[in-house]
């Protein structure tokens, strides 16, 4: 909770007069939550299940997604655009569709207009009750609470700054202020931090980390790109990690491979170079794979 001061009566007071009133109103803040790991950790699960855990208390959640996800289909004349975040344990859900000039405070601020007038946090009914979510509209009649983003890490500087408002100054159901869930990678195949990764980093409250393991049964950090070649001695079919290229690259288990530290160094190199000065990043403008 978050307590506001306000003070009556400005001033350097008189001798003898009473000193300044304050009244002190209180109201319950929302967060800034980022959820990060390597790939294949289960991010998308994680969201999933949260926005079910609200969806179950009859609580309305927005889930968001990247708009390059090539499972998007369209939400029809003057809608935004949408597709289905899919985890690998086959969940889904359907999500709302952003790319680098969406403005999510705007965006969130009319979907509270449109919600009405918010009920008191004591007159919702039910508050005990366990609710079985509609799959086609998992709580259309609830207030909305709580914003999960998926592949946070292509959000841009100034979006992680509009979600970190709409914690801070929109109120949802029952005045209650907005939580936003923000699920992502910290660095690409190079080890580099993505923008949103960064400033999520910087400016998020509450961080988590969710973890995975390398094939040698340390813990994953890093996240190795790999292409399938041929072996030179055998000419079988065999990956080798990619160094160079497009920093957005979309994929899987097939082209990405979760790693710790010191095999993503002895794949991939980079923060080798790094201390010797010689580091360089992935290209940002592309955004296929080679």
């Amino acid at each position: 909770k978050l307590q506001f001061l306000y003070l009556i009566g400005w001033g350097t007071p008189a001798p003898g007069a009473r000193l300044p009133t304050y009244i002190t109103h209180t109201l319950t803040m929302g967060k800034l939550y980022f959820y990060y790991s390597a790939m294949n950790a289960g991010k998308s699960t994680t969201l999933l299940q949260s926005a079910h855990n609200y969806h179950e208390r009859g609580m309305r959640t927005l889930l968001f997604c990247p708009d390059f996800d090539t499972r998007a289909d369209g939400g029809g004349e003057g809608a935004p655009a949408t597709a289905h975040i899919h985890s690998r344990l086959g969940l889904t859900r359907r999500a709302v569709l952003f790319d680098r000039n969406f403005d999510f405070h705007a965006f969130v601020e009319k979907e509270l207009a449109a919600e009405g007038p918010a009920v008191p946090q004591a007159a919702q009914k039910g508050l005990l009750q366990i609710r079985q979510p509609d799959p086609a509209d998992p709580a259309a009649d609830g207030p909305l609470r709580c914003l999960l983003v998926d592949e946070a890490h292509f959000l841009t500087k100034a979006q992680v700054a509009q979600l970190m408002m709409v914690t801070k100054f929109l109120r949802g159901g029952g005045d209650a202020g907005l939580a936003v869930l923000c699920y992502g990678l910290r660095t690409d195949f190079l080890g580099e931090p993505f923008e949103g990764s960064k400033y999520l980093m910087a400016w998020a409250e509450e961080m988590v980390e969710i973890k995975t393991v390398c094939g040698c049964g340390a813990k994953a950090t890093m996240n190795v790109r790999c292409e399938e070649t041929a072996d030179p001695a055998t000419g079988e079919p065999t990956l080798r990690a990619v160094a160079a290229g497009a920093q957005i690259c979309i994929g899987g288990n097939d082209t990405y491979v979760s790693t710790c530290a010191r095999h993503f160094e002895e794949n991939v190199g980079s923060i080798g170079r790094a201390a010797k000065g010689r580091g360089e990043g992935a290209d940002e403008t592309a955004t296929e794979c080679p």
